[in-house]
């Protein structure tokens, strides 16, 4: 037992989830420790509007990753063995980031302008755009795709550290909201800055040759849809909210998201850990990965369960003392988003841990699309006349939708429990190979 164990400890993939829940603590529970003193300093309006000019310039960072820390990671998984493989898919990728983040900045600027609640707030507006690129050109996925997540989670901590020093000792009222945003990119810039220097350790630098970035943009353009669809239902609807209400309402509601997408990221690790071993075992190792896929469906269902539980019973404390008295209003809008975080489970093990590492993931695109476009209307519709309240309504019933459909599609194409479990993968992965054009 005491061998099994120590066996267990030394795995790789454990040290990982471990690692990945660092970073996890660094990126979303660690920035909760400042949002009390943010509250009180901005009030709900001047959160609103920090909260808004975020979600806009989350639009940016979700172009620039353009689903590399899917595609890449999956890419970097399957050829970690051999260094000048890897050297050349770093190089595709940070090349097309650097040419997307600059495209997407001369869109942005003109966007920004035709909103109202932008073009009041032109230095909050390049503040959030400026501090987008480091998020966005994040290397986590090399290290993700070469398992070793643990050699740079400490930068990430450190780096969260630093950001949320920053808040508190710098943010003393709604003029300072431009320093919220600064502070934002500074963590990211560091472990950007310092991810980069250990990667190029371990690869050669290479000049990015068309052929490389090419091959970059197509393999991850279904993971871009991917994203892309999803952020309809997640990273927009602050955005979405911002077009109909006013900033104290939207302030309410992204006081409630702040707080369930805090907890949601609980979930994340076991998802990152999972997907580049997933990656591998589908090709390697076929029953592997089916046990292992279970086994992450069981942890994702019943964490989400669990975590749901908790934020509905503790949603007034929650509020109370992270976000102060004035914000009671969102106590309501964190109980019905706790809702979200079972479905999520299910989604995330279904579809991210399952149709993604079997290369299935022009299923997810369908699902995410139709999600997304729910979404939108759904919130449309409803925040337009029960603000804040039906916008979180709006976020449930994506979610329901794309767990529902994600069962389905993998009931019918990929199941986990099928009569002949053994012939499943490599008729899957067969199939792909014979029909590589139909996949894209």
């Amino acid at each position: 037992m005491n061998a099994r164990l120590a066996k267990l400890l030394r795995s790789h993939l454990l040290q990982d989830v471990i690692a990945l829940y660092g970073v996890q603590v660094a990126r979303k529970i660690i920035p909760l420790v400042a949002v009390p003193v943010l509250a009180r300093a901005l009030g709900p309006a001047g959160w609103g509007v920090v909260a808004f000019v975020l979600s806009f310039s989350t639009f940016l960072i979700l172009l620039v990753e353009f689903g590399f820390d899917l595609s890449a990671t999956r890419a970097i998984a399957r050829v970690r063995a051999s260094t000048e493989d890897c050297a050349r898919i770093v190089s595709g990728v940070v090349g097309v980031q650097l040419l997307l983040y600059a495209a997407g900045v001369l869109v942005a600027i003109p966007i920004a302008y035709a909103i109202p609640a932008l073009r009041s707030e032109p230095l909050l507006v390049a503040v959030g755009l400026m501090a987008a690129l480091p998020q966005a050109l994040s290397p986590l996925w090399f290290f993700q795709g070469m398992e070793r997540v643990r050699v740079i989670a400490g930068l990430d901590i450190v780096g969260k550290l630093l950001s949320l020093a920053g808040m508190l000792l710098l943010v003393d009222g709604p003029e300072d909201a431009w320093k919220v945003l600064a502070l934002y990119g500074v963590a990211p810039a560091i472990f950007t800055t310092a991810g980069f220097f250990l990667m190029f350790q371990m690869v050669p630098v290479r000049v990015p040759s068309l052929n490389s970035m090419r091959d970059s943009l197509v393999s991850s353009w279904p993971m871009f849809l991917l994203k892309a669809s999803k952020s309809l239902y997640g990273v927009a609807n602050v955005f979405l909210l911002g077009l109909f209400a006013p900033p104290v309402i939207v302030g309410y509601f992204a006081a409630a998201e702040k707080i369930s997408t805090a907890v949601y990221g609980l979930l994340n690790p076991i998802e990152q850990a999972l997907f580049p071993r997933l990656s591998h075992l589908v090709h390697q190792a076929p029953e592997k990965a089916l046990r292992l896929v279970r086994l992450g469906l069981a942890l994702t269902l019943s964490g989400g369960t669990a975590l749901m539980l908790a934020v509905i019973a503790g949603a007034p404390y929650l509020i109370q003392l992270l976000m102060g008295p004035r914000f009671q209003e969102a106590v309501p809008v964190l109980r019905i988003l706790a809702l979200f975080l079972p479905l999520a489970g299910v989604t995330i093990a279904l579809g991210f841990q399952w149709l993604l590492p079997l290369g299935l993931e022009r299923y997810m695109n369908r699902i995410i699309l139709a999600g997304g476009v729910i979404n939108i209307a759904l919130g449309s519709l409803l925040s337009a006349r029960f603000g804040h309240l039906g916008m979180a309504w709006a976020v449930v019933s994506t979610e329901l939708f794309v767990c529902a459909a994600s069962l389905l599609t993998v009931a019918a194409v990929a199941p986990l429990w099928p009569a002949g479990t053994r012939a499943t993968i490599p008729a899957l992965l067969l199939k792909r190979a014979a029909d590589p054009i139909a996949e894209r």
